[in-house]
């Protein structure tokens, strides 16, 4: 089936920022996520001059730990500006993360204002966090 929208509860951020369920099929749930872990898919919207990347750099280990040298590289742009890259997270944490831009020359331009904040649910497999910046 194609994915619903859901309501997860609050999130806050220096942008705009939703969280959503996504009610995948058999194949998605299969492939699940281990115990105590959830898929989650950040979609960034960003319009990037070529050569350009955008990453997600956050507090958790899998976010980079604040290391723009090891955040999360996302694939795209697609329709050109979405940029997306799928994580797995563990299910009940606090996340704070933000964008990163590196430009052609290898500078790194780190989105401005507060730290993104996301809590993980518990209950489902897979959320998307999308993003404009």
């Amino acid at each position: 089936p194609a994915p619903r929208p859901a309501p997860l509860g609050s999130a806050s951020s220096g942008g705009v920022l939703r969280v959503v369920a996504t009610a995948a099929g058999p194949r998605v749930v299969a492939a699940g996520a281990q115990e105590g872990n959830v898929f989650v898919t950040f979609e960034i919207v960003h319009k990037a001059q070529t050569g350009e990347r955008v990453q997600v750099v956050g507090n958790l280990p899998e976010l980079g730990g604040w290391n723009g040298a090891s955040a999360l590289a996302l694939k795209g742009p697609s329709e050109g500006k979405k940029w997306q890259s799928t994580v797995l997270l563990p299910a009940g944490m606090d996340v704070e993360f933000k964008c990163v831009l590196l430009e052609s020359n290898g500078n790194a331009v780190w989105q401005g204002g507060d730290n993104r904040r996301l809590k993980i649910p518990s209950q489902h497999e897979a959320v998307r966090v999308r993003c404009s910046w």
